[in-house]
């Protein structure tokens, strides 16, 4: 019994080992010369932060500034105060953001898939993924942007545990609702306001979506709205000075022009899919994810078995492009006009929900390739959309890398893309129900038998419903098409 109890926080330990010793590698030039990764931002800002004591207030800017308002000073993080005042390891602080958002990662997509393949291979996706790692300068951002997977899970475990009202189920949506805030208010007091803002519209689409979609009762939505809630509670000790330091602040109005800039060329986000770019602080574009990930992720896009969460997520990947491509769609224009989404600059940095929608869209189809969910057309379609838009983009790269990226181009992609990923689904459900089908055919040297199977398998088995997932419920079928016959047989 405690073997059993013990077993998942042994898988947690193993996977929070693993990430920290691959990026321990990755940054292990600075850990065996002792110094100090000061790049840009860290070296002006945040390890000045870091290695000073706690304080409330600074008389070294200005007339002073008030750091217990200042979202950027992260001195209420847990993690900060750990690295910073116990542990004094700077590059310790670096590192625990990408081993924090790759075992988050890892927890989502284990949870719905059950496949340590498939969690390993989204977790170094996203760990990985430029959006991360090129945001290394802003380490706010990217602890930030790392707490982001575990949100999404929490709200996924409360819809699961808000359709029973058994009493243990009640406790274990309760301590969801719990982790779920923690999550939540860590991300706020990490970092940036602008990526809590993504992070959190994009858990209440999720949440909106899984509740309709699986018709969650009433209690699935109060718990939502108190995790939520409890995470501003959480967060009051830097939320309610920011709140009110913000009135004076100069950035509090920013133009249509400096909320989409850089605007991008069909070069830049067609290679930026495609291409890893070269550090260029001028032109923040964080798309590549990898051309593996990025197939995989085509893939998933059209998974059944996770059917309205690759919906959701596909559908964020592909509105954090259109929203970065500026004024090539009219995505941009209509966001400015929402509120708070129009205070902030660079909207090119909710681009991290495109590498975590990736990343997961990714782990969802290696779990259904394992499971031999998907059939070899579906996977052959997968691949052959990507190398189609590989060679467009070389193509118009080679013909003018400059010209600017216009609005059917792109709108004619995500139709495509959507539609694409609808086929899919189609495919593969088509190729389960003829697979299932033709394993319940009878022998042919037995006429009799044959009749009585065939009758059998009407009776038991209805036609091929959408609805359906997975081969579990046609595996259900056959087997109680096997038992009509068995029980034909002992009447005989």
């Amino acid at each position: 019994m405690r073997s059993s109890a013990a077993a998942p926080l042994r898988h947690a330990l193993a996977v929070v080992a693993g990430y920290s010793a691959l990026f321990a590698w990755l940054f292990l030039q600075p850990i065996v010369h002792g110094t100090y990764m000061a790049e840009g931002d860290l070296y002006d800002w945040f390890l000045p932060i870091f290695l000073s004591p706690i304080s409330a207030w600074s008389h070294d800017m200005f007339g002073g500034v008030p750091l217990f308002a200042d979202t950027s000073d992260p001195q209420p993080y847990v993690f900060h105060f750990l690295f910073a005042h116990l542990l004094h390891s700077w590059t310790g602080y670096i590192i625990c953001a990408y081993v924090l958002g790759s075992a988050f990662t890892y927890a989502y997509v284990f949870t719905l898939t059950r496949s340590k393949t498939a969690a390993a291979f989204s977790g170094l996706a996203f760990g990985l993924s430029h959006a991360m790692l090129e945001k290394q300068a802003q380490i706010n951002i990217v602890h930030c942007t790392a707490w982001f997977p575990l949100m999404a899970l929490a709200v996924d475990r409360v819809l699961v545990l808000s359709a029973d009202s058994d009493g243990p189920v009640r406790r274990a949506a309760r301590r969801w609702v719990a982790i779920g805030a923690f999550a939540t208010a860590n991300c706020f007091l990490s970092g940036h306001p602008q990526s809590i803002l993504y992070a959190v519209s994009f858990c209440v689409v999720y949440a909106l979506a899984g509740g309709l979609a699986e018709r969650a009762p009433r209690t699935f939505y109060l718990r939502a709205i108190s995790m939520l809630l409890l995470a501003v509670a959480l967060t009051a000790v830097k939320s309610l000075p920011f709140v009110e330091a913000s009135r004076y602040m100069a950035r509090t109005e920013v133009s249509y022009s400096r909320f989409i800039d850089p605007v991008p060329s069909a070069a830049q986000v067609i290679g930026g899919l495609l291409i890893p770019v070269q550090h260029d602080t001028s032109k923040p574009l964080s798309l590549y994810v990898g051309l593996g990930v990025l197939g995989l992720a085509i893939l998933g896009a059209g998974s059944r078995r996770f059917a309205w969460r690759a919906r959701v997520w596909a559908g964020a990947a592909m509105f954090a492009v259109l929203l970065t491509a500026g004024d090539a769609t009219p995505v941009a224009w209509l966001v400015f006009h929402v509120p708070l989404w129009n205070r902030f600059r660079l909207i090119s940095r909710i681009l991290f929900i495109f590498s975590c929608a990736t990343a997961v869209l990714a782990g969802f189809a290696i779990a259904e390739l394992q499971r031999r969910e998907r059939s070899t057309r579906a996977i052959l379609a997968a691949m052959g959309a990507l190398l189609a838009a590989v060679g467009v983009a070389a193509m118009a790269l080679a013909l003018n890398p400059g010209v600017p990226l216009v609005f059917g181009v792109v709108s004619a992609a995500a139709v495509l893309w959507l539609a694409r990923t609808r086929q899919f689904a189609l495919v593969a459900a088509r190729t389960r129900s003829h697979r299932c089908t033709r394993a319940l055919a009878p022998p042919p040297s037995r006429p009799v038998i044959n009749g009585c199977w065939r009758s059998a398998a009407r009776r038991t088995i209805p036609p091929f419903q959408p609805g359906l997932r997975g081969c579990g419920e046609s595996r259900r079928r056959v087997d109680s098409a096997r038992s009509c016959l068995r029980a034909w047989r002992r009447s005989r």
